[in-house]
């Protein structure tokens, strides 16, 4: 019954994406207009209020936003952001790949773009 229970109340564990996976080559994953910007893979180490934080503050998401798009990353297994240059958005992804790593979470977190 314990464990049945515990189970129960288990959170279901998201989409995982190989950390090479290239959001902009996955179907349905580029947001209409999308040129540049982040690309967030999610993963099962990372705690998601770790994501949470470096969403707000480092893309300067509220509160509401950051878990929202914490909740998408789960569930689709990684979100493209966008950014309105390439230079910002390896300026973010380098200091959300530093906290991650100060902390020991392999959350994936990179600028990409798309060819025009």
């Amino acid at each position: 019954f314990t464990a049945w229970l515990s189970a129960l109340f288990r959170p279901a564990t998201g989409l995982i994406l190989p950390p090479g996976t290239s959001l902009i080559h996955v179907e349905g994953m580029i947001p209409l207009g999308f040129r540049c910007g982040l690309e967030i893979l999610n993963d099962d180490k990372t705690p998601m209020l770790f994501v949470v934080s470096v969403l707000r503050s480092r893309v300067s998401l509220s509160n509401e936003d950051a878990h929202r798009t914490m909740l998408t990353i789960h569930e689709r297994g990684g979100i493209l952001l966008p950014i309105p240059s390439l230079e910002e958005s390896r300026r973010i992804a380098d200091a959300v790949t530093e906290d991650a790593t100060k902390k020991h979470h392999p959350l994936v977190c990179r600028a990409v773009s798309v060819a025009e």
